[in-house]
């Protein structure tokens, strides 16, 4: 594995876990 691929495997779940985040804190709000 590239350090290219492993920095987008880290960075993706990271990434979708913060917009989830923003999108029930918008819902709520």
């Amino acid at each position: 594995m590239s350090s290219k691929e492993f920095i987008l495997c880290v960075l993706c779940p990271l990434a979708v876990g913060i917009l989830l985040e923003l999108f029930k804190y918008w819902l709520n709000h």
